[in-house]
């Protein structure tokens, strides 16, 4: 399931449907509904008294996964942090596991990965949490980081070691 968020970092790649095949996810997107137990997670999660409240988009994405027993693709740290502090927590991934992961190692270069993920954070100004800035660094270096705000700046200017891709 991916929340709004995840689909515009892959959107703002400049090639969504490359990552997606290289996902192995058939049917690419597809509009789904919730059952009226996920529609009532939907409710409570959205009409939680805050700051236990969170939007629309996330809580769609956390009740349909818990429907489904999917895993659920949020870039939101509050989202993600109430999806897995639930009764029943779901797996929850972000767009840079998806970038990092062995799918896309795979069927993506080096090269490919960097200008997906360089485009990404300035197109679609994707937030990078603090534990994949030092990947992120290495993978598009200090020149590209430079022109992406979004990134934040606790590693400009280091030196980090690209992690092996699996092959």
């Amino acid at each position: 399931m991916i929340d709004a968020s995840v689909a515009i970092n892959l959107l703002g790649s400049g090639r969504p449907e490359q990552l997606l095949r290289a996902l192995e996810r058939r049917g690419l997107l597809t509009c789904v509904s919730l059952d009226a137990i996920a529609y009532s997670t939907f409710l409570e999660l959205t009409g939680a008294p805050g700051p236990n409240d969170i939007g629309d988009g996330e809580a769609a994405t956390i009740a349909y996964a818990q429907q489904t027993a999917g895993v659920a693709l949020l870039d939101d740290r509050k989202a993600a942090k109430i999806a897995l502090a639930r009764s029943s927590p779901i797996h929850v991934l972000h767009t840079l596991d998806l970038y990092a992961s062995a799918s896309i190692a795979k069927r993506i270069s080096d090269q490919d990965l960097e200008d997906l993920v360089f485009n990404s954070l300035r197109n679609a100004r994707m937030r990078v949490a603090a534990d994949f800035r030092p990947w992120v660094a290495a993978l598009i270096g200090s020149e590209r980081m430079s022109g992406c705000p979004s990134i934040g700046s606790s590693h400009a200017g280091s030196t980090f070691a690209l992690p092996a891709r699996a092959k």
